[in-house]
């Protein structure tokens, strides 16, 4: 049987579980496993070591570079971190690096080389209920995959989204308290203004209203203007509720993500996505300055990653439903997607975690600035929102 024939069997077992551990590793773990290409011999069973530990299941024990360990619980017993922590300590006795731990409904995937506590070990977990996971999980777990070295890969693409998740939301929590400081300080000067200003701007002989009508006496129809008549607008303005509701009215803080006006350098061009169409572009020598969004918002961007980036989220934004998974410029891989997955298991996974509205999104990054165009192009014609609307300053367009 296939995988997914494997996978498709074992799911009928949510409506009638295996009675024990040993039902399970027979009905559900052991299948899986020999579906991703490992021949029975390749999966030794609870061989102890020096010390008298052994796991449930030793996979590729002659390859002992690619030798990883399989703990396997009951259908009906809950994951704990006890049960991965066994597994991983007789993994670090014996050094290895990998370990899978499963009750047959989810199934988890740690990696020993990480640092830190238990949870920051874990790498990868799929839900049998869950075709798409369980499948793109098998399928790193597979023979050939593991002797290929894609669990080091995995482990080191999860490293680097976990670095930049973190480098994210440490920019973000670093925007979040400049705005409060901005607000602080906003509240601040609304006090002192009101403690200060209504006295001076009352009082005739404050330097402040003095200095007011020296200025308004120099303006035209000003010149025989008194500070006692200054004084007494300001009395008679401050004193109207609706100008003193206005006056105490917190200005807006400035938009951090987006820059209005932005200048636009000798030589730039703005041209929007329908022309962009028609024109060679790379990173290299077409670079991208700054976005313009249908909405008229500017924002800067350094790549065509980073456009197609800031793209996404403003269609995220938008009351027309983005179609996800979304396909374009290069078949057989999803441009967007809510998994990590592509139509081929076996192609490169280079993904942009893109969060919007508390919908997790991912984008392929594996693709030219052309293709990025195009598939944005794509995108706004399926929403049916004009391209036109986005356009894009590059520098060094031909």
């Amino acid at each position: 049987m296939t995988l997914a024939d494997e996978i498709a069997e074992a799911q009928l077992f949510f409506s009638d579980p295996p009675k024990n551990e040993s039902n399970t590793c027979e009905w559900v773990i052991l299948p899986l496993l020999w579906a991703s290409g490992y021949p029975r011999r390749e999966i030794e069973s609870r061989i102890a070591d020096s010390t008298g530990q052994f796991p449930d299941y030793t996979l590729l024990p002659r390859d002992t570079t690619s030798t990883y360990y399989l703990e396997a619980k009951a259908w009906n017993v809950s994951l704990e971190d006890i049960h991965a922590k066994q597994a991983l300590n007789y993994a670090n006795h014996n050094g290895k690096r990998f370990v899978v731990l499963t009750n047959g409904q989810l199934w988890r995937l740690y990696d020993n080389a990480i640092q830190g506590l238990l949870g920051d070990k874990l790498i990868v977990q799929a839900s049998l209920r869950e075709t798409a996971q369980i499948s793109e999980l098998m399928t790193i777990l597979s023979k050939s995959e593991v002797l290929s070295g894609s669990l080091k890969r995995i482990a080191f693409e999860i490293s680097e989204r976990k670095r930049q998740e973190l480098l994210e939301q440490e920019e973000a929590r670093q925007r979040e308290e400049k705005e409060r400081c901005l607000r602080q300080r906003q509240q601040e000067l609304q006090t002192l203004f009101n403690n200060f200003l209504p006295n001076q701007l009352q009082n005739a002989m404050s330097e402040l209203v003095l200095r007011i009508t020296l200025f308004l006496s120099e303006q035209q129809g000003f010149e025989d203007i008194s500070s006692e008549s200054v004084s007494q607008w300001f009395s008679e303005t401050l004193a109207h509720p609706l100008q003193r509701e206005k006056s105490e009215t917190v200005l807006p803080l400035p938009t951090q993500a987006v820059r209005l006006n932005q200048p636009i350098a000798p030589g730039d061009r703005i041209l929007n996505l329908k022309d962009l169409q028609a024109i060679p572009v790379d990173g290299k020598n077409s670079r991208p300055l700054l976005l313009y969004t249908p909405d008229g918002s500017q924002i800067p961007v350094r790549s065509w990653v980073g456009f197609a980036e800031q793209a996404v989220r403003w269609l995220l934004q938008q009351s027309n439903p983005v179609p996800i998974p979304f396909e374009y410029s290069h078949a057989n891989r999803w441009f967007l997607n809510l998994t990590q997955v592509h139509r081929r298991a076996e192609l490169r996974r280079k993904f942009k975690i893109i969060k919007v509205n508390e919908k997790t999104v991912y984008m392929d990054t594996d693709r030219s600035g052309k293709q990025f165009l195009q598939d944005i192009h794509a995108l706004c014609l399926e929403m049916k929102i004009a391209p036109e609307g986005f356009r894009i300053s590059i520098e060094g367009t031909p």
